[in-house]
């Protein structure tokens, strides 16, 4: 599923924002960033729409760098992969 969305993305960061959205927000005064997510494992969400997927999410706060293991359920819409919970 999310090689589809690689695969209509131009880089790796629309990647992230076409996953994402375009998420940087301010915690505690430092600035938090989302560099990279790295997909490990999707497959159908049965009986639900869509795919469940467990990713590793790279992101920045301030200086320090950090890496999240997440899951997510992905679904297409007519604007493109969201996130629904």
């Amino acid at each position: 599923m999310l090689e589809a969305v690689s695969a209509n993305a131009k880089t790796q960061l629309d990647t992230v924002n076409a996953v994402f959205g375009a998420f940087s927000g301010k915690e505690g005064g430092l600035s938090l960033t989302i560099e990279n997510v790295q997909k490990l494992a999707c497959q159908k969400a049965e009986p639900q729409p869509g795919y469940n997927c467990d990713m590793i999410v790279h992101m920045k706060m301030g200086e320090h760098q950090q890496q999240q293991q997440q899951s997510a359920r992905f679904v297409k819409s007519d604007q493109g992969w969201l996130i629904v919970e």
